[in-house]
């Protein structure tokens, strides 16, 4: 898989909040191990403690067969499949 490319999460969502208290449900995606959230034309990357890489835009929740543990940085990255 390339490290380069975004590549969708099959049957993985975020719900994202924005400043405002808009909830919203997203796509999750991958970039190498890292994970992003699809958002607008373009995507935004997960971070831990509900952060995202945009200040104005949270994650209140993710739902996924895989599993998400924190990396360097507080960066979301991908773990191993729960099945």
């Amino acid at each position: 898989m390339s490290t380069h490319l975004f590549h969708l999460i099959p049957d993985s969502f975020a719900v994202l909040v924005s400043k405002r208290g808009v909830y919203r449900q997203a796509k999750l995606y991958r970039r190498g191990d890292e994970v992003f959230a699809g958002h607008g034309g373009g995507f935004v990357r997960i971070v831990s403690g509900g952060g995202t890489s945009v200040p104005d835009i949270r994650w209140d929740g993710l739902e996924s067969e895989l599993t998400f543990v924190a990396g360097r940085l507080g960066r979301m990255l991908v773990g191993v499949e729960t099945k």
